[in-house]
């Protein structure tokens, strides 16, 4: 009986030991793998916080951009505005100079008439006084 139990013991406590030695190596295999997985883990949190790294250094220039763009578009806004004024004024001083050289050249135009006429009026008085002269001469002489 007793080497029959002694035998029994034997197996029991091999089988035992197989059973530890296994789920020591199931442990270990499982350690790996879960040592691993919060390796791979961390590489994704690595990654992922490089990705918003460069998505919030992206935003950040994409606003600077923006901004610039904005600021050099309210310049030409404003240049374009300058321009028009001062296009404005010019258009303004240059209608003002035609119609002086227009009023201007009017009165020259009125002289021109008003000289020519007192002109006129000179050669016919010469002419009448001439007449006069000659028809006077001529009474003189007869």
């Amino acid at each position: 009986q007793q080497p029959l139990e002694s035998v029994n013991d034997a197996t029991m406590k091999k089988e035992s030991a197989e059973e530890m030695m296994r789920t020591l190596r199931e442990k270990s295999v499982a350690e790996e793998t879960a040592r691993r997985i919060e390796q791979r883990l961390q590489e994704v949190k690595s990654e992922a916080a490089a990705e918003r790294q460069r998505h919030v250094e992206e935003k950040t220039r994409l606003e600077k951009e923006k901004r610039e763009a904005l600021e050099s578009l309210n310049d030409a806004r404003r240049t374009a505005e300058s321009e028009q004024q001062r296009h404005g004024q010019e258009t303004t001083r240059l209608v003002s100079e035609k119609r002086a050289a227009e009023e201007k050249a009017r009165r020259i135009e009125q002289r021109l008439r008003d000289v020519e006429s007192q002109n006129e009026a000179e050669r016919q008085r010469h002419a009448e006084e001439k007449t006069k002269l000659e028809k006077e001469k001529t009474e003189a002489e007869e």
